[in-house]
């Protein structure tokens, strides 16, 4: 009867360190997208699954009853992929969903649905920094008229392909604070911030955006999984607690 927490952002930890603390039996799965994670002090899966029937079997395997997906908000495969899973098991499961970002006011961002829609967008010769995270680099080069300044949290590995010519990669891992990000585009002579509506706590590369003047493209979050949905950890960690203690109580 164990509680699985599929993991890679901040709230993963908390729900896991809220778990762990009530002692129920708990397992972490991390995509492998980050080659250095730090530990997350449960068992550990790492690289994903390898498809639809893997990962039914691994929890099947395991003895999963319960499973939060707490992965990052535009991880709509796996997060899609879990809920079928899930359903099909009888597996009760959870969606930790933060809340997305909200325009101080509006046209403050230039809003776009996709990457690609965004790229085709942004004015020739820009300097733009790109915070998508390490999947989306290569994708950069579909603008070879623009030079980016690609955030990723951390350096590639040595045998990773090298990026776009347009493109300059540099490893920070966050979160970074307001006089950080500020100081990082004034330096590069940033014109344009690129980025997606992860949503959570207020962010400080959209504030250092707004006070220099740099303009915000805003790429859509997908449509979340479906329901049900937690809003932050301490909920997801209580939902996830009680299925677990239900399924665990022995039977009259």
């Amino acid at each position: 009867m164990t509680i699985l927490v599929l993991a890679g952002s901040a709230e993963a930890r908390a729900v896991i360190a809220a778990l762990r603390e009530a002692g129920a039996p708990t397992i972490a799965s991390l995509a492998g997208v980050t080659r250095r994670p730090a530990p997350l002090g449960v068992p550990t899966w790492r690289g994903g699954f390898g498809g639809a029937e893997p990962m039914a079997r691994r929890l099947r395997e395991a003895g999963v009853r319960v499973v939060v997906d707490a992965t990052h908000p535009f991880a709509r495969r796996i997060s899609a992929r879990t809920a079928e899973i899930c359903d099909r098991l009888g597996v009760a499961r959870i969606a930790l969903v933060r809340p997305p970002w909200r325009e101080p006011e509006p046209g403050a961002w230039r809003r776009f649905a996709t990457l690609e829609a965004a790229l085709e967008a942004l004015p020739a010769g820009a300097r733009v920094l790109a915070a998508l995270g390490a999947g989306a680099t290569a994708r950069l080069g579909a603008r070879p008229d623009l030079r980016f300044l690609a955030r990723v949290a951390e350096a590639p590995a040595p045998d990773a392909p090298p990026p776009p010519p347009n493109v300059e990669l540099i490893a920070r891992r966050p979160p970074l604070s307001e006089s950080d990000e500020r100081a990082l585009m004034r330096e590069a002579g940033i014109d344009i911030l690129l980025t997606r509506n992860s949503g959570g706590p207020a962010d400080a590369k959209l504030a250092a955006a707004r006070a220099l003047g740099v303009e915000i493209a805003m790429i859509d979050r997908p449509p979340p999984p479906p329901p049900p949905h937690a809003r932050d950890a301490a909920e997801a960690a209580a939902w996830a607690l009680a299925r677990w203690r239900e399924r665990a109580a022995p039977s009259a």
